[in-house]
C-alpha cells in the first residue's frame, strides 16, 4: 500500500509540473504576439511624418506673421501659418551688395582671406532675423582663412566693417570682382510668390502642420525693398509714440497756467527759475515776473491811503 501512494503522488506531481510547463510555454508563444499588437497600436494613435513640397501660391501678411497658400506639384492646395516665433523656419536666396551698406545688419563668411594683415572677401552671407554670434577666428585647418560674423557698423562700395567683441575689422572686397551676397532670414514677410517651399510636419484633424520649412526663393531679394519696409515701420511706430505722448499730456493737464500763480513756475514747458538766478538772460536785466500781482502804492493811483 505504501509503495502505492508514492506512486500515485509521483504521478501527480508530473501531472501538475506538465500543466505548468505547457502554461509557461503558451505564455511564451503569445508575448510576441501581445508586443507587437501594442506596438500597432501606438503607431496608429500617433500621425506620422509627411514631407510636402510645392511653391507658394499666395502670402497673406499681418504683422509678424503670415499664411502661406501653397500649391502642390498636383495642382492641391493647403495653407500653413507660420509665426516670428516658429523654430526650423528658414528663408534662404540670394541678394545685392547694398545689404553690406547698412549698419546693424549681421554678415558672415567662412572664406575670408588674411593677406598683409588685411582681410579680404568675395562670398557673404545676410542673415535677417536670427543671426549667428559675433566670431572672427582663423580655421584650425588653415590659418590664413579666416571665419568672421558680427553686425556691420560701417560699409562702402569697397568694404565693410563688423564688430566683434568690442573691436572693428574691416573686410574690403577682392579687387575687381563683385561680392556674392547670399541671404538667409527667419522673417516671414520675406517669403514671396513663387518661391519653392519644403515642409515637413503632421496631417492633425485632416490639417497639415509643419514642424520645419525650408523656403528657396526664386528671384533675389532687394535690399532697397527691405530697408524700405523697415522705415515704414519705424516711421509708423514713432508716429503712435508721438500721439500716444501727445494725448497722455492733454489728459494729464487740463488746468489753466494762469490760475496757478507761483505754481507756474514748475511748469516743464518753462525753464527753472533756477537756470537765471541773475536775470542775466532776460531782456533789459528785468527779474522774471512773478505769478502774483504787486500790491500798489498810494502814489501810483494818485489818491490818499
Amino acid at each position: 500500500m505504501p509503495c502505492s501512494r508514492d506512486a500515485k503522488r509521483i504521478q501527480y506531481g508530473q501531472w501538475v509540473k506538465g500543466i505548468v510547463a505547457a502554461a509557461s510555454l503558451a505564455a511564451f508563444l503569445c508575448l510576441p504576439t501581445l508586443v507587437v499588437a501594442q506596438a500597432s497600436k501606438s503607431k496608429k494613435a500617433a500621425p506620422h511624418a509627411e514631407k510636402k513640397s510645392g511653391k507658394i501660391a499666395k502670402v497673406d501678411s499681418k504683422g509678424k506673421s503670415s499664411t502661406l497658400t501653397i500649391e502642390e506639384a498636383d495642382g492641391e492646395t493647403f495653407e500653413v501659418l507660420v509665426t516670428a516665433k516658429m523654430k526650423n523656419f528658414l528663408i534662404k536666396g540670394d541678394g545685392d551688395a547694398g545689404f553690406l551698406k547698412h549698419r546693424d545688419v549681421v554678415v558672415s563668411s567662412d572664406s575670408v582671406v588674411m593677406s598683409n594683415m588685411q582681410l579680404f572677401g568675395k562670398k557673404f552671407t545676410v542673415h535677417l532675423g536670427h543671426a549667428p554670434e559675433a566670431v572672427c577666428e582663423p580655421d584650425p585647418n588653415n590659418p590664413e582663412v579666416y571665419r568672421i560674423a558680427g553686425p556691420i557698423i560701417d560699409g562702402d562700395e569697397t568694404s565693410f566693417t563688423v564688430h566683434v567683441g568690442g573691436s572693428p575689422y574691416k573686410v574690403s572686397f577682392e579687387q575687381g570682382l563683385a561680392p556674392e551676397i547670399a541671404v538667409e532670414s527667419t522673417e516671414p514677410e520675406h517669403a514671396a510668390v513663387g518661391a519653392k517651399v519644403e515642409a515637413e510636419g503632421k496631417s492633425r484633424a485632416g490639417r497639415f502642420q509643419p514642424d520645419s520649412i525650408l523656403i528657396t526663393l526664386d528671384k533675389p531679394l532687394s535690399s532697397d525693398d527691405v530697408f524700405s519696409k523697415n522705415d515704414k515701420k519705424a516711421g509708423k511706430s514713432k508716429t503712435a509714440a508721438a500721439t500716444k505722448g501727445m494725448k497722455k499730456s492733454t489728459k494729464t493737464d487740463k488746468s489753466d497756467p494762469a490760475e496757478k500763480g507761483d505754481d507756474a513756475e514748475s511748469d516743464p514747458a518753462k525753464p527753472p527759475a533756477t537756470s537765471d538766478p541773475f536775470g542775466v538772460l532776460n531782456k533789459d536785466n528785468k527779474k522774471p515776473a512773478s505769478g502774483k500781482p504787486k500790491p500798489k502804492k498810494p502814489s501810483d493811483d494818485g489818491g490818499s491811503p
